[in-house]
């Protein structure tokens, strides 16, 4: 029987509010573009591929690394923050089905991605011409602030 503050199960609401909410987070570092680069147009880089914003055109990350020729060194960072984040979403869905999965791997693998989004737009910004934002710099460090400090408890 469910008693003030608490759900049918038991589960005090703000435990499952603080649940959901840290999910909905870690969803949307996915969802947020990592780098924007602004030249005569607007690309936004996300894990999965680019979206040229005046077109709406999408490009998908193997066709980066499919393309015959050497790609810039910098390249090599995005599919390396994929997989951190892949890994992130993976450690955190253990801890929530009872495995002994520490939260703080979850925050630091976050924390790896604000790194890759960062060096990734240091890599874009080097031309004049071209600027870039990383936008999961401060996101992705932020979500994992809030998973080390709030967490999936």
């Amino acid at each position: 029987m469910a008693t003030y503050g608490t759900d049918v199960d038991g589960t005090p609401w703000h435990r499952r509010h603080r649940v959901s909410i840290t999910w909905l987070a870690l969803l949307s570092v996915g969802a947020v573009p990592w780098v924007v680069i602004r030249t005569s147009g607007t690309t936004l880089l996300f894990p999965w591929g680019t979206v040229l914003l005046e077109t709406g055109n999408a490009t998908p990350i193997t066709a980066f690394f499919s393309q015959p020729g050497p790609t810039p060194a910098y390249f090599q960072y995005w599919p390396l923050g994929g997989l951190c984040y892949a890994l992130a979403l993976v450690w955190a869905g253990a801890r929530q089905v009872g495995l002994e999965a520490d939260q703080r791997v979850t925050a630091g693998l976050l924390a790896l991605v604000g790194l890759v989004a960062l060096l990734l737009a240091d890599g874009f910004g080097v031309d004049p011409n071209r600027t870039a934002l990383p936008l999961a710099s401060v996101y992705a460090l932020s979500v994992a602030a809030w998973v080390w400090f709030v967490g999936l408890e």
